[in-house]
């Protein structure tokens, strides 16, 4: 989905970053929860969810200046990990499912809340 990591990029620089990652994370949850049974849906939940990936990175370099290979190797890592719960749970409801997915956005979006500000352009998104 590199079309939502670009918009996440471009969009953070004009509108910042914390407005950007909350309101991208909160708007893809009804997409991601809906969008089961339709491709559209389910692509445009996706293209919103991942619209965070470029500011993520943004944060870490401006918090890793000497070593961005690092940020970007954290933000791989972190990828990784968030992949291992579905080895060990599989949930059998949409219920069950849309808790969870609900639960994790809005947590990444309270992360976004509290580590980024509001400052237009790429080396100002960190607080």
């Amino acid at each position: 989905m590199g079309i939502g990591k670009g918009f996440g990029g471009i969009m953070s620089d004009f509108f910042g970053t914390k407005n950007v990652s909350v309101l991208s994370l909160c708007l893809s949850i009804p997409f991601l929860l809906f969008g089961n049974n339709n491709a559209v849906l389910s692509l445009f939940g996706l293209t919103l969810f991942s619209m965070t990936m470029a500011p993520t990175l943004g944060i870490l370099v401006s918090k890793f200046k000497d070593m961005p290979g690092l940020s970007f190797g954290i933000t791989t890592v972190g990828l990784f990990v968030g992949t291992f719960p579905i080895f060990f749970f599989k949930p059998n409801s949409f219920f069950q499912k849309s808790i969870i997915t609900t639960v994790l956005t809005l947590l990444a979006a309270f992360c976004f809340y509290k580590c980024a500000n509001n400052k237009k352009g790429s080396d100002k998104n960190v607080a």
